[in-house]
């Protein structure tokens, strides 16, 4: 007498599925805030995929999640990295003569790290969400209406609390 089993097996292709149904939107937004060319994140959640996709076979992925973000953590450093051996083949097109640089001195390296602790301080007496705003819109290269989405605000409140960073930034500088 044969025993049936009454939970089929999960096929290779509905764990694939299942992935991309969980973490697409997650990836999607790990990659608008990264990305300054948003027609480029489908692209590069495809090939987050594509890339588990040539895994086929190999051991068991433990962590999901982490693997996932890993690919797309390396993707964006690839691409990086691409994109700068593009700057640099560009750059030596051009006379080294007539594009001198500073040397950076001593000197101008205490001034930076000074210049960056006076800025943190000056951002941290910030009350917190202004901060938060400040932060996303000049380290994260957010727009306004993207935090404002992801804030859930109005942009005009992204607006106010941009003002209000700046204004007290400026404030501290002069």
């Amino acid at each position: 007498m044969t025993r049936f089993d009454p939970k089929p097996a999960i096929t290779p292709n509905d764990q694939f599925a299942l992935l991309m149904e969980t973490y697409s939107r997650p990836l999607e937004r790990f990659f608008r805030r990264r990305v300054r060319v948003q027609v480029e994140v489908d692209d590069l959640i495809q090939e987050v995929f594509y890339r588990l996709i040539r895994r086929h076979g190999q051991s068991e992925i433990e962590n999901p999640q982490a693997y996932l973000f890993q690919i797309a953590a390396n993707i964006l450093r690839d691409r990086f990295r691409r994109a700068q051996k593009t700057r640099n083949d560009d750059h030596q097109l051009f006379d080294e003569a007539l594009h001198a640089h500073d040397d950076i001195s001593p000197e101008r390296i205490l001034i930076g790290r000074d210049q960056v602790r006076f800025l943190k301080s000056a951002m941290l007496e910030l009350p917190e969400k202004t901060r938060n705003i400040f932060i996303l819109q000049r380290f994260e290269d957010m727009k306004y209406h993207e935090i404002a989405v992801h804030l859930d605000i109005s942009v005009s409140t992204v607006e106010k609390h941009m003002m209000k960073a700046i204004k007290h930034i400026t404030g501290k500088v002069e």
